[in-house]
């Protein structure tokens, strides 16, 4: 460590300094010459002083000190541990718990000794490693690797360990996440690989709306392995009844099938259903063998329109979804032919109205007149003074007509529903749409769902877009080509899921109802059993203007009877309540508050559904282990060579120590060093004096 001494002043005030020491001395020991003290004494002495009261106008300059600090880095090891109860599934399981961890804590004790160990768990979701139990529900490898590579960003990384069965269930191919990572992952090949015996129901398929007196499709796909001829059944009841039934023989050892259904929606309201696979003997799971879903049966479809200024491709692409859902009827025209009236449906979609034509912006004036939901789709034929006119919430001004290409950014601060996130991520990486160029201003109530990003460039205008007039929601999607959206997601993950989740979100939420009671809770119809359940209420005056002053009280009622009593938490307009995750099954609410002496109530229903991901496929997959040790330059592991790992680290040339040198600047006020000397100057003084008989 080096230190270097810096004053910001012209180098004749440190011989002032001097000056001042030397004067002060001789004015106190030489001065007076009828001094008992021997000349030598007072030399000493006035050394002393001179040293004191040069030292002290020193410090009055307030000096700085520079110090060069060499520091060394240890390289980082980071040990990911998979804590997801799919190991717990397996034949080895009692070895897991009870000699792999062990050796797993002893691997890392000696890692320590050279490298700066940092430990995490991953499966649910990544945290610090603290009791590796072995309970998640789900399994997401990639968000670890994501994790790590956003918090060790140009970090001294030697090595990455990842303890795993190669099960993920959640988020994407763990490959797809190496772009950043440069460390060599070391994998540890966790679980077993062999088939055993074990049949389940592996996905199934169906839409969480229906609509009652309508038959609703349900799609189960089923895997059976090392049953081949065995002959069970399949069954979905619903309240204890059986609606429906199959039997399934099990051809081959390792066997699947798709089995379709159409279920009769006989009751509206939320509607569990569940799934059965009869059960062999010696299964290795059967918890695997049952599901339950949640529908909700609404009593009525609804209307869409779509209106067009011309024939264009995204009108396809809306209609090719909307078609596809039941839950929804649609018809489209130009709006030179759009003479019913707009009152008879739930939303009417506009693309690029109101126009330069005069005849269509009549068709836009009868709609905008019908007080009905709207979803505006604006393109170049958009005529932009004539849609700041109708202030529905968006107006875009330009002096120019250009456009922008730009993609869509997820706003995270939305909240008007909900989005997966791999659901934004993959609509994140859609093609840009072409976007108006101009100043942008919206309502102060309107929220963006995503915003534009032209280049690198994230502008904060609204790509996509909701507002609330008064008792009518309108949507934005402020450019054209969403076809090719469409054509993006099914190119890049063989569907058409990400587009038609985001197209049915944005239609259930314009379409919906607007609840004009004074009293609401908010929550959503299903969870499952791993999801925190979060109310949101509100409350509003004569007046319709929100208030939360009122206590607000939930008694929530579980499967089984029991009544349990919450209390919201006041939020800035409304109210706030999270009550964690619940059990599996069905569960009745409701909320109460008083204001103005009146009581208020409101009640509703949620279902929470069991989490079986890590049920489902119990047969580790080391491949993918392996290719993740390859494409990193690391090394795949049994778990009975844990302890080998310290040796293979250490015969690595790019694992190494980082030194590097730190300046750092302080006052030389702040060192203790100088205070002990100022006291062992006046102090060593003060006693010789007393000594010498001078106090």
């Amino acid at each position: 460590m080096n230190y270097e001494l810096y004053i910001d002043y012209k180098w004749y005030f440190f011989l002032f300094c001097i000056l001042v020491g030397i004067g002060y001395a001789l004015l106190l020991y030489f001065q007076n010459k009828k001094s008992a003290l021997s000349t030598k004494v007072r030399i000493v002495l006035g050394g002393l002083r001179f040293l004191f009261v040069s030292l002290l106008a020193l410090l009055l300059l307030s000096p700085l000190v520079k110090q060069k600090i060499t520091n060394k880095e240890k390289p980082i090891i980071i040990v990911g541990q998979d804590n997801s109860s799919s190991i717990m599934l397996c034949k080895d399981s009692l070895y897991y718990k009870n000699q792999y961890l062990p050796a797993l804590q002893q691997t890392i004790a000696e890692l320590s000794n050279d490298y700066d160990v940092h430990t995490y768990l991953y499966g649910e979701t990544t945290r610090n490693a603290n009791d590796i139990t072995f309970s998640d529900n789900k399994t997401d490898i990639s968000e670890f690797i994501s994790y790590i590579e956003k918090q060790y960003e140009n970090r001294n990384v030697g090595a990455i360990v990842l303890a795993s069965d190669g099960i993920y269930n959640s988020g994407m191919l763990p490959t797809n996440s190496l772009n950043k990572i440069t460390s060599p992952i070391y994998t540890i090949a966790m679980g077993d690989t062999s088939s055993r015996l074990d049949a389940m129901i592996n996905h199934v398929k169906y839409n969480k709306l229906a609509y009652l007196g309508n038959k609703f499709p349900l799609e189960v796909s089923i895997k059976a392995l090392q049953l081949d001829g065995e002959n069970k059944k399949l069954t979905i009841a619903k309240d204890g009844k059986i609606v429906a039934e199959r039997k399934i023989k099990y051809n081959g050892n390792n066997f699947s099938t798709t089995e379709q259904f159409a279920i009769e929606a006989d009751n509206k309201g939320l509607q569990q259903y569940t799934i059965g696979l009869e059960a062999a003997d010696n299964e290795v799971s059967t918890n695997n063998n049952r599901r339950t879903i949640t529908i909700d049966i609404i009593d009525n479809r609804q209307k869409i329109a779509i209106v067009a200024n011309s024939p264009h491709p995204d009108i396809a692409a809306l209609k090719r979804y909307i078609d596809d859902n039941e839950n929804y009827e649609v018809n489209t025209f130009l709006a030179k032919d759009f003479k019913e009236s707009p009152a008879n449906y739930n939303l009417v979609v506009v693309h690029q109205l109101p126009s330069s034509n005069i005849s269509n912006n009549e068709v836009m004036a009868k709609i905008m007149d019908a007080k009905v939901p709207v979803l505006f789709i604006i393109g170049e034929q958009t005529n932009l003074a004539k849609l700041n006119n109708l202030k529905a919430g968006l107006q875009i001004y330009s002096k120019i007509n250009k456009t922008d290409e730009a993609q869509p950014l997820f706003n995270k601060e939305f909240t008007l529903f909900t989005f997966d996130e791999n659901t934004y991520k993959a609509i994140e990486q859609f093609p840009p749409l072409c976007i108006p160029f101009g100043e942008y201003r919206t309502a102060t109530n309107a929220q963006s769902l995503f915003t534009s990003k032209i280049g690198t460039l994230a502008g904060g205008n609204p790509m996509i877009c909701f507002v609330q007039m008064h008792d009518i929601r309108y949507g934005f999607i402020v450019g054209e080509g969403i076809w090719k959206w469409a054509l993006a997601d099914y190119r890049e993950h063989n569907t058409h899921n990400n587009f038609n989740t985001l197209v049915d979100k944005t239609i259930m939420y314009l379409s919906l109802r607007i609840n004009k009671d004074k009293f609401n809770i908010n929550v959503q119809n299903s969870y499952t059993d791993t999801e925190p359940i979060v109310f949101e209420g509100e409350l509003y005056n004569d007046n319709y203007e929100p208030i939360n002053t009122p206590e607000v009280t939930l008694t929530l009622t579980t499967p089984d009877g029991e009544k349990k009593e919450y209390h919201f938490n006041q939020t800035n307009n409304g109210y706030h309540l999270n009550i964690g995750s619940m059990p599996e099954g069905h569960y009745t609410y409701t909320a109460t508050t008083t204001y103005n002496n009146k009581q208020l109530a409101t009640s509703g229903a949620f279902v929470v559904e069991a989490t079986m991901l890590e049920d489902i496929n119990l047969v580790a997959d080391h491949s993918l282990l392996n290719t993740l040790a390859a494409k990193t330059g690391g090394k795949l592991l049994q778990p009975t060579d844990i302890n080998n790992l310290p040796t293979l680290l250490k015969q690595r040339n790019d694992i190494k120590n980082i030194m590097y040198t730190e300046e750092r600047y302080s006052e030389i006020l702040n060192m203790p060093a100088i205070f002990i000397i100022i006291i062992l100057l006046i102090g060593t003084e003060w006693i010789a004096r007393k000594f010498y008989g001078e106090l």
